[in-house]
């Protein structure tokens, strides 16, 4: 398969949200990649959403608008776009190799989500956890 991106994207897993229209509290969100061009973002349920957006990774205190490149049941891929404030800025590359993650992970995650759900005896959608990896 052919690379498309522009620019490297680094592994990781940081909490985001997205804000569509003019949600108060937005919708938490998993960058699971990033680069200086775009994202990829998980949703905790699949999710419609629209062509633009604004996205934020409120640890690292950026946020952007984006644009929907391609999207995948709870998965989605999102290009910053240009000439807007407060675009997100990838990490020196000197950083990359603390972004990356085992895949392993996510795996974990939802298990966990579906441990929790049982004991508290709800749906596994009602239960949402994040982690933040962020370089040292």
């Amino acid at each position: 398969m052919e690379e498309r991106r522009s620019s490297k994207r680094a592994p990781t897993i940081l909490a985001g949200r997205i804000w569509i229209g003019d949600q108060a509290d937005g919708i938490e969100c998993t960058v699971r990649n990033i680069s200086g061009t775009g994202a990829q973002i998980l949703t905790h349920a699949p999710l419609v959403l629209p062509n633009e957006f604004e996205f934020a990774i409120p640890k690292r205190g950026h946020s952007s608008f984006v644009r929907l490149v391609w999207s995948s049941g709870k998965s989605h891929g999102v290009m910053f776009l240009p000439g807007r404030p407060e675009d997100i800025e990838l990490s020196p590359p000197s950083l990359e190799a603390a972004f990356a993650v085992d895949p392993r992970i996510q795996t974990v995650i939802d298990d966990a989500r579906g441990r929790l759900a049982t004991i508290m005896n709800i749906p596994v959608a009602a239960v949402r956890l994040s982690l933040d990896i962020d370089p040292m």
